[in-house]
């Protein structure tokens, strides 16, 4: 399994001010090339007409989307060429499959309504999977498994999807110091050994906190205080003022 989120941190600049942000792949809601009727998505279709503006009579055309795992697979062979399925048998693992993430992947997220609620999106949320890089990926990987005859450990899958996300929550608690509120700033890393690095409103001071671990939050280390004293630099460069960035 591999994702392709381990960002250590994107800046982006908006109306002058410094954006501190994880990015993330694929298409959002807003921006996918189809619109999903709520009428044929539950009879396991959707209207698409390739723009993100409502289908006119004229252009719309339906899309089948599969009820389950299963089901994804059996149409992913109806739609891949045998040069792809060549291709794909070729892989020495499932992590190949990430080639797929903004080609057939984004397709099968637009198409099959996994940004919109459809009934596969509905499945999947089920097994407890919510977010549609997510489900088209492992789409994808336990297609690859399914051509080498191996086992799609689904469960094992959805726990990583899981451990993801919980590694990308906010830290819960105040600086051990005098227990004022820290703005979380930096995310280094992914799931298991996710780093937090953070700044207390009341004082400047850094701090850390590491998913996985027992220690809880805990003062920087010499490494992470390099990382944050370069993005008040950045800050500083920019022109933004390092309280507008601690507000909550």
């Amino acid at each position: 399994m591999k994702k392709l989120i381990p960002v250590l941190v994107v800046f982006a600049i908006v109306g002058g001010v410094l954006l501190v942000m994880r990015a993330r792949t694929g298409n959002s809601s807003s921006t996918s090339a189809n619109v999903v009727s709520d009428k044929t998505a539950k009879a396991g279709e959707i209207v698409t007409n390739g723009d993100s503006g409502p289908a006119s009579s004229s252009q719309q055309t339906t899309t089948y989307i599969p009820t389950d795992l299963d089901d994804a697979h059996r149409e992913l062979e109806k739609m891949l060429s045998a040069q792809e399925f060549e291709h794909i048998k070729a892989m020495t693992n499932e992590d190949g499959m990430i080639e797929y993430h903004m080609s057939l992947g984004m397709g099968l997220r637009n198409q099959w309504g996994l940004w919109r609620d459809s009934r596969l999106a509905r499945y999947f949320n089920q097994l407890g999977v919510h977010h549609p890089d997510d489900m088209s990926g492992i789409i994808l990987e336990t297609f690859w498994c399914k051509l080498h005859s191996l086992p799609f450990r689904l469960d094992e899958r959805v726990r990583y999807y899981q451990a993801y996300w919980r590694s990308m929550e906010t830290p819960k608690g105040g600086s051990p110091k005098d227990g004022a509120r820290i703005a979380w700033v930096i995310t280094k890393g992914s799931g298991p050994g996710t780093v937090h690095l953070g700044l207390s409103t009341s004082d400047r001071s850094y701090w850390r906190y590491e998913y996985g671990s027992d220690r809880g939050i805990e003062p920087a280390t010499e490494q992470d205080r390099k990382d944050l004293d370069e993005l008040k630099n950045t800050w500083k460069n920019v022109g933004t003022k390092i309280e507008d960035m601690l507000k909550e």
